[in-house]
């Protein structure tokens, strides 16, 4: 996973969208995605991207999961998420097997022989537990590195937080004395789910 980035939306549905929605230059209008576009309503948190104009200006296709889906209707259900291959993707584990295939994955599948890291996140969906805070680091690379990679970097360390003040590390958070790191906060508004996770790979 090259980067990562977190949507939300409105417990309450309303028929205004999200800020930002209605700019031409949004992720939402110019961006390119996979399996389709996100839905109007939904916050797509562009500023936890180190560079989200890379993904409206060139060949930079984003792929979502939205495991929540519309409402948060599944997140009652969740009761795991298993991270394999430090961030390369993520399973999301429900007992409930009317929920979709397409809500229960994100990111690659795993080539045959990856002895990769894999941590399992046990949370509580059924009695209320839910996503509510992401942590990331990336490593920027020197300008000799192409464009993309030297702007946007490359995702090295992911921390996922609920409201119930537990937390899921993925790989090591880099020291005080790394150079070119990148750290990002992303914090669930009040009234608002986190139902989704978007991002993009190169390798």
């Amino acid at each position: 996973m090259v980067s990562i980035a977190a949507a939300q939306e409105p417990l309450v549905e309303t028929p205004t969208c999200s800020k930002g929605d209605d700019d031409d230059n949004s992720l939402s209008h110019s961006a390119i995605w996979y399996p389709d576009m996100p839905p109007p309503g939904l916050a797509l948190n562009e500023s936890f991207l180190v560079a989200p104009d890379v993904y409206t200006s060139s060949y930079r296709p984003l792929f979502w999961s939205r495991f929540g889906v519309h409402g948060g209707m599944y997140l009652a259900a969740l009761v795991k998420i298993t991270i394999s291959g430090a961030t390369g993707r993520m399973d999301f584990s429900f007992p409930n097997p009317t929920v979709p295939d397409e809500c229960r994955s994100f990111g690659r599948i795993a080539d045959d022989g990856d002895d990769d890291e894999t941590v399992e996140f046990p949370i509580d969906g059924p009695g209320g537990e839910i996503i509510d805070r992401v942590e990331r680091y990336q490593e920027l690379f020197a300008t000799d590195a192409p464009g993309w990679l030297a702007r946007e970097g490359d995702l090295i360390w992911l921390k996922i937080h609920t409201n119930r003040g537990w937390s899921c590390e993925v790989s090591s958070k880099p020291g005080s004395d790394e150079t070119l790191m990148a750290e990002k906060e992303f914090l669930a508004a009040p009234g608002t789910l986190t139902t989704g996770f978007y991002g993009v790979r190169v390798y």
